[in-house]
């Protein structure tokens, strides 16, 4: 498992290629077309990984949706900066759909969970999935499923094409600030 404290995804995008582009524009342009260029780069990186978060792991795409936020840095940062912000706690197994009683366990989904039962809360009528720690009544525990191996695999899968989309995204951002000058 990676470490979750100051985790994240840098990309570097050499932009010796795009600088014949750079001299007619102005800095404030250029940082304007930077910073769509990264939130196109992060909206396109957060349609892929969730979807294939979704694949790998046999979870509806719902599930995640409240594990992707969206962030923008501002300042002077002369480059453009989005933050793609993932949570990578387990997905709590009544999460994926309504679990089924089976004579095994629990059917949630695609997914059997051996030795699991249904049961609903008192206070709150939530119900879940849960399984026996020991071999008395109590103590109980929620069905989860982990997801954070998988979540690191695609960061790392995605690592190098999110540099090339931002590449392309800046030299489209730019030729369009190229376009409003002339």
């Amino acid at each position: 498992m990676q470490p979750l404290i100051n985790s994240g995804l840098l990309i570097e995008v050499d932009t010796k290629p795009l600088a014949g582009l750079f001299a007619p524009l102005k800095p404030e342009r250029l940082r304007r077309a930077a910073q769509r260029a990264a939130k196109r780069t992060r909206d396109w990186l957060l349609t892929q990984l969730r979807r294939e978060l979704a694949a790998a792991t046999k979870v509806p795409q719902l599930v995640f949706k409240s594990r992707f936020r969206k962030g923008s840095q501002g300042g002077d940062d002369p480059g453009g900066s989005a933050i793609l912000w993932i949570g990578v706690n387990p997905v709590v197994a009544s999460k994926i759909g309504p679990g089924v009683m089976t004579a095994k366990g629990v059917r949630v989904g695609r997914r059997t969970f051996d030795h699991a039962f249904l049961a609903v809360m008192p206070t709150t009528d939530h119900q879940g999935i849960f399984m026996r720690r020991g071999a008395g009544r109590l103590p109980i525990v929620k069905v989860v499923l982990p997801i954070d191996a998988e979540a690191w695999d695609l960061l790392s899968k995605y690592e190098a094409a999110a540099g090339r989309m931002f590449g392309q995204r800046l030299e489209h951002e730019i030729n369009f600030e190229l376009g409003l000058t002339k």
